[in-house]
């Protein structure tokens, strides 16, 4: 259990103590929690040379929190230990693949995240999640691909037949293999070639609009370490054309290390290492496929990169401000940068307390997700480096802001998503927020996003909003799903069939019987008829997911609309139930999950001091209380 108070779950046992509750803990970046967390002494069972090579957030379990995975190059095998929702690890002894993870992914779609895994050396194997709350258990797959040829893996349906495909790259390939898939887990060896994207690192992305996947890549292994890219656009036909010089890029000594929208105007730019120096370059994007140079885009990056072709730049927001932040790793690198607004950023490593090194033998430099559930996403980065590779676990203690996340869900062969397209816009406005071109890849062991769950997700900061409209255009459909009043402080599944719901956190133990259901406050129901939290909530829909709310609580947002197909009536298994924000009358408190309005009252809060930090305690209790008290649904419920 936390020892700590946040800000962001503000709790108290009557509402004039509030104003006196919202000043604790308003701590800004991040905190060491290696040791508390008991990653520390999950680490310490091998010795100071054991070489891990890879740091991962993934569900492994299905309970829905988030668990650790320690890859490992060498002999001795990787470690696993399970989260409890609120940030700390018991580590597990056996039931998993010891090698290295490249892509989780749930290939069976039965709703727990499968692993590829590193065969060999540079090979790929898929292995099967048949795990349980709490027990791990993985089974090898026949799915498997000789050394050499895996070591940059992407899922995405190429061929646009609905199902996805397994996509792989190495330096000894003759040109990028995609291994179609069945849309059951099974793959076709080398069924499709994409000839002239040999020897790369390949990041499959929408540059131009057009609905087709356009291809961007950068020269992976030691021959030539000053950099070369190129950018493959495709034509809707499986052919592409090498575009560098025609967008305004060029190959030579040019490494791209990221994609994503750095200036939130609906695009995909990119991040680059330029003629072996820093700071990164960013190039926008015109909208149209076309780049441009930002000028000094990047502040404060000390050093110089060493094979700058090693690495990634992952795009996310860390302070929940709603502007686009970046982690960027590379050769014994990781810089953490803060978004400035349009494309810029600045270096906050010092600032955040975050230690600027990684382990990047493997392409490996960090992982970031919310292992306490708390609503912003916490990193796990490196302490030491070769010969003694340590890790440092970092809880993310800033300042409360707002914050939703999205579970794209496509059909039955792509359940994944993959190569989705997620826009946030101001709610009842045509405002945009977020745009993210959803790509499942990794550049050898690092992946290209943070954690990893059986449903993709993703996480946006929303600063002070408290409500957002969302549209899902999932791909190769390209069917766009719109919900609108989704509210802060939540994670929405959308789905390609038109269907929506909001997704309960997980909590620390399972209970029986299924997720609690609605509060007086409006929690939404849970799976199975669960029973309803304490102060009076009503029972989870049986079967369904749409649980109720009470006390007249309105939903906060207006029915959600498919743009190319009709909706389930409204109440219907499967609408998108937007209830106000979820709160727990238990132990006399009321947990919040959007900061309250600041108090004013001077003379009052001194003169209820006393009956504030009685209520703190109480909150703190309760939380955890309600936490145990909850389960959620291992699978999902479409």
């Amino acid at each position: 259990m936390k020892r700590r108070l946040r800000p962001r779950r503000v709790c108290c046992g009557a509402a004039l103590v509030l104003g006196c509750c919202a000043s604790v803990g308003s701590a800004q970046g991040f905190t060491n929690v290696t040791a508390a967390s008991g990653l520390e002494a999950l680490r310490a069972e091998r010795d100071a040379d054991w070489w891990v090579s890879g740091l991962h957030f993934v569900d492994l379990d299905g309970d829905g929190a988030l668990d650790v995975f320690l890859s490992s190059h060498g002999s001795d095998g990787a470690l696993a230990a399970l989260g409890d929702g609120l940030g700390h690890f018991t580590p597990v002894a056996d039931g998993y693949p010891e090698s290295e993870i490249h892509i989780a992914y749930d290939i069976d779609e039965d709703g727990l995240v499968d692993l590829s895994m590193t065969h060999l050396d540079g090979g790929g194997r898929f292995w099967l999640n048949e795990s349980s709350a709490g027990s791990i258990a993985f089974m090898a797959t026949d799915v498997t691909r000789e050394g050499n040829t895996s070591r940059v893996q992407v899922m995405l349906d190429v061929d646009q037949d609905g199902k996805v495909d397994w996509v792989r790259a190495s330096e000894t390939e003759d040109g990028v293999m995609v291994d179609l898939g069945d849309g059951h887990g099974r793959f076709a060896q080398a069924a499709l070639e994409l000839p002239g994207l040999a020897n790369v690192n390949p990041i499959p992305v929408d540059l131009d609009g057009d609905g087709d996947k356009d291809w961007v890549t950068s020269w992976g292994d030691y021959r030539y370490e000053p950099g070369m890219a190129n950018v493959y656009r495709e034509n809707g036909q499986l052919e592409l054309q090498d575009v560098t010089s025609q967008i305004g890029l060029y190959s030579d000594r040019l490494a791209i290390q990221g994609v994503g929208d750095f200036d939130q105007d609906g695009d995909v730019d990119l991040i680059a290492i330029e003629d072996e120096s820093f700071p990164p370059s960013v190039f926008l994007n015109d909208g149209h496929g076309v780049f441009s140079q930002l000028d000094a885009a990047i502040s404060g990056v000390p050093g110089a990169p060493g094979y700058p072709t090693w690495g990634l730049g992952v795009v996310t927001d860390l302070d929940n401000d709603g502007t686009a932040d970046m982690l960027f790793s590379g050769r014994n690198y990781l810089h953490v940068l803060r978004g400035q607004g349009g494309g810029r950023f600045a270096y906050m490593n010092t600032d955040w307390g975050i230690v600027n090194t990684a382990e990047a033998a493997v392409d490996n430099g960090f992982a970031f997700g919310d292992i306490d559930n708390d609503g912003d996403l916490d990193l796990l980065g490196w302490k030491e480096i070769y010969p003694e590779r340590y890790f440092n676990l970092y809880r993310n203690d800033s300042a409360p802001r707002h914050w939703v996340r999205v579970r794209p869900v496509g059909l039955a062969g792509n359940r994944g998503a993959a190569g989705a397209k997620i826009r946030i816009y101001a709610a009842g406005t045509d405002e945009l927020l977020w745009y993210e071109d959803v790509g499942i890849y990794c550049r050898q062991v690092q992946p290209g996003y943070g954690y990893h769950l059986a449903e993709t997700e993703r996480h946006f900061g929303l600063g002070e909003r408290q409500s957002v409209d969302i549209t899902v255009e999932f791909h190769p459909s390209r069917k766009l799903v719109r919900r609108d009043g989704v509210p802060a402080d939540q994670t929405v599944r959308i789905g390609e069939d038109g269907a929506g719901v909001i997704v309960p956190p997980p909590s620390s133990t399972a209970g029986a019987g299924g997720s609690a259901g609605a509060s007086d406050a409006g929690r939404t129901g849970g799976d199975g008829g669960g029973s309803g939290a304490s102060g009076g909530g009503g029972a989870g829909a049986g079967g369904g997911v749409a649980g109720s709310t009470r006390a007249g609580a309105s939903s906060g947002a207006s029915p959600g609309r498919d743009e190319d197909a009709a909706m389930p009536a409204e109440g219907d298994a499967g609408d998108l139930n937007l209830a106000s924000s979820a709160s727990d009358s238990s132990n006399g408190c009321s947990c919040r999950a959007a900061p309250p309005p600041r108090r004013t009252r001077t003379a009052l809060l001194l003169a209820l001091s006393l009956t504030c930090l009685t209520g703190v305690r109480r909150c703190s209790l309760g939380r955890a209380r309600a936490a145990q008290r909850a389960k959620v649904p291992k699978r999902s419920s479409w």
